[in-house]
């Protein structure tokens, strides 16, 4: 069971970050605390009116500090999934087959943008073609032609719907539910992905 504490909050953070981000977190953390404490216990001892005349050096090394470990805090501790969040497309694996983060963040999105109305994954007919088994099959067009549904016409059916309609199925209706150009380039991808892992 997780710790709900906020100790707990902070070692599952810290153990989500790579190594080198540790190292530069932990090294970072280290200088301000070395400086922390040279300056409030050895110094005084040395020097019995510090920082008197030195005050307005102390301050701007203090201030220099202070913004050095939130820079730190910043650059070190940005974790993977912070950057996916971002808007990041996410990596595919090798060979150009769709890794399974793109397989589930398409699957996210054919919930969140509303895919699951028109397209089942079932096989059967909805108000939109299934998704399921299409990808790499032949699709005959309403003007009589057919097309391989490959990456490329499954990106472009999610971009620009009215372009090429399948055959009994009407023009202008996903175009009204979803605007041409409105899914990014990386949610048409993952939708994409999670399309082809329909088999």
């Amino acid at each position: 069971m997780q710790d709900p504490t906020p100790v707990g909050s902070v070692r599952r953070v810290i153990a989500a970050l790579s190594t080198g981000h540790k190292i530069g977190l932990g090294g970072s953390a280290l200088i301000f605390i070395a400086f922390a404490l040279f300056s409030a216990m050895l110094l005084p001892r040395r020097r019995p009116d510090f920082p008197a005349r030195a005050l307005p050096a102390f301050l701007i090394a203090t201030a220099a500090m202070f913004i050095g470990m939130l820079a730190a805090v910043e650059i070190f501790g940005v974790e993977e999934e912070e950057s996916k969040a971002e808007g990041k497309p996410p990596a595919a694996a090798p060979g150009g087959v769709p890794s399974s983060s793109e397989i589930a963040s398409g699957k996210r999105l054919y919930a969140s943008l509303g895919c699951s109305g028109c397209h089942t994954l079932t096989g059967a007919k909805g108000t939109g073609p299934s998704f399921k088994g299409v990808a790499g099959s032949k699709v005959a067009l309403t003007d009589g032609s057919s097309v391989t549904a490959d990456e490329a016409y499954l990106l472009e059916s999610i971009q620009d719907p009215d372009k090429q309609i399948v055959a009994g199925f009407a023009k202008g209706v996903m175009s009204s539910a979803i605007k041409p150009g409105s899914v990014s380039d990386a949610d048409a991808k993952a939708l994409v992905a999670f399309i082809q892992s329909l088999k």
